[in-house]
């Protein structure tokens, strides 16, 4: 209670900032002149991301060993994004997402979870590697100190990134004899037992967790796009395309910080600052915030139709391992 309450304060204070810096009258204008083809182009790459995060988490439950279908795992996605009007965090939709393999496949629950958590760990690490494969086009725009440097660092650390996933896959099982060292009475052991099984399973397939590690990569290009698009529809608005990919993987990172619902107050925040390098005041930042969370109400709108399909099994066939 004392968590929700604080995250009530910070969005209204954030909110109070914001009524206080901005024109009302230009941010109704500009939202006024919002391009519904761009908007419309907005919604369709949003809802093509969340296809492709179903994809791919199909790529991944099959390295580990779990057999699913691809469409089912996306039609679980585009009900997923529903559900998040619903829940506190992701934290509910993780646990859809649980409870769906349980039902459908037969999963444990505690191996279910584990590869879950396992996912989550992939995409935070992909979301690092794609900031540092960017990072010198953010600093084009937002000189760093030392920028050179800086940018010769984060592409080490994308190599590093991919070293460290490497080894960890080829040496999991070291890990058992921490593992065996706790008490199988102890909460934890049955998660932290199926997360090292699930990596011992995912170390029989190498490639495929690597071909997941990068479509996701590929696949957070896509919300960067999405905001570039939200910009364009504002019309005479100019910014640099490859800064605004750059930035978003960032954006998106700071917008989980457990500071807010549904980063309310967050994101637009953090589009002030987005916009502050080409000279754009409150009002424009304010106005793709909005254009975006509008958009996802709309891909939101789509998705709901998603809770009537069934699986779709005839559809798509299930991935093929080899190896």
């Amino acid at each position: 209670m004392l968590k929700k309450g604080i995250k009530i304060c910070f969005i209204l204070a954030v909110l109070y900032v914001l009524y206080q810096i901005i024109d009302l009258d230009e941010l109704i204008l500009l939202l006024q002149g919002v391009s519904i083809y761009w908007f419309s182009l907005a919604v369709l790459i949003a809802f093509l991301d969340l296809c492709v995060m179903g994809y791919k988490w199909g790529i991944l439950l099959h390295a580990g060993g779990i057999n699913t279908n691809s469409l089912d795992l996306i039609l679980v996605y585009l009900r997923s994004k529903v559900l998040m009007l619903f829940v506190p965090s992701t934290l509910g939709v993780d646990a859809y997402k649980t409870m769906h393999l349980k039902k459908k496949y037969g999963v444990e629950v505690a191996r279910g979870a584990a590869s879950i958590f396992i996912e989550r760990l992939l995409g935070a690490l992909s979301s690092i590697a794609l900031i540092c494969l960017l990072l010198y086009f953010f600093v084009k725009i937002v000189p760093l100190p030392f920028e050179n440097l800086a940018v010769f660092s984060a592409l080490c650390l994308f190599l590093i990134l991919n070293g460290v996933l490497c080894w960890l896959l080829i040496n999991i099982s070291k890990l058992d004899t921490y593992r065996k060292s706790w008490s199988e009475k102890n909460r934890m052991y049955v998660i932290l037992s199926m997360i090292i099984g699930h990596f011992n399973d995912l170390s029989e397939n190498i490639n495929y967790v690597f071909l997941y590690f990068y479509y996701s990569i590929a696949e957070k290009l896509l919300t960067g796009l999405a905001v570039y698009v939200c910009i364009l529809a504002l019309g005479n608005v100019e910014v640099d395309f490859l800064f605004v990919l750059a930035a978003t993987p960032l954006l998106a990172l700071l917008e989980r910080l457990p500071i807010s619902f549904s980063a309310i107050g967050v994101r637009e925040g953090l589009f002030v600052f987005l916009f502050l390098p080409f000279g754009y005041g409150p009002e424009v930042a304010v106005s793709v915030a909005l254009i975006l969370r509008f958009s996802e109400f709309f891909q939101m709108a789509i998705c709901s139709l998603f809770w009537l399909v069934g699986s779709g099994s005839a559809y798509l066939q299930k991935p093929k391992l080899e190896g």
